[in-house]
């Protein structure tokens, strides 16, 4: 199986977050893991606006090169994608990762409940 973290599922996994299911525990653990920029440009945003406490260039490292995930980057065809989707779901970051999911055949983890209005696969 290969999964795409949610930003709150990266979060939770590099910190140890007992919020993060075992469900989604399983899945990172068992899977190819990929990671989306859009998470990282999600990340630095709300660092700016210091809604989190994060440094994002060690969270990058520690993704790439510890933890071992792919980096997955936006693609046009991921913006084609994201042109085809119906507008159930508003947050913009999340809309790009169900496109990137949903192109890419990749199993979202995710908690979002508004997610599953979209026809993808999420582990949680």
């Amino acid at each position: 199986m290969k999964v795409l973290l949610d930003t709150h599922a990266l979060l939770w996994w590099v910190t140890d977050d007992p919020r993060l299911s075992d469900a989604a525990r399983d899945a990172i653990l068992t899977a190819e893991v990929a990671v989306s920029v859009v998470s990282l440009w999600e990340i630095e945003i709300k660092r700016g606006l210091r809604r989190i406490d994060v440094d994002t260039r060690e969270l990058i490292r520690e993704v790439s090169q510890t933890e071992g995930f792919r980096m997955l980057e936006i693609r046009p065809t991921h913006v084609l994608t994201l042109s085809e989707l119906p507008l159930l779901h508003k947050d913009p970051f999340d809309r790009m990762l169900i496109a990137q999911a949903l192109r890419d055949r990749l199993t979202l983890v995710s908690r979002d409940e508004a997610i599953h209005r979209y026809q993808i696969h999420v582990a949680w």
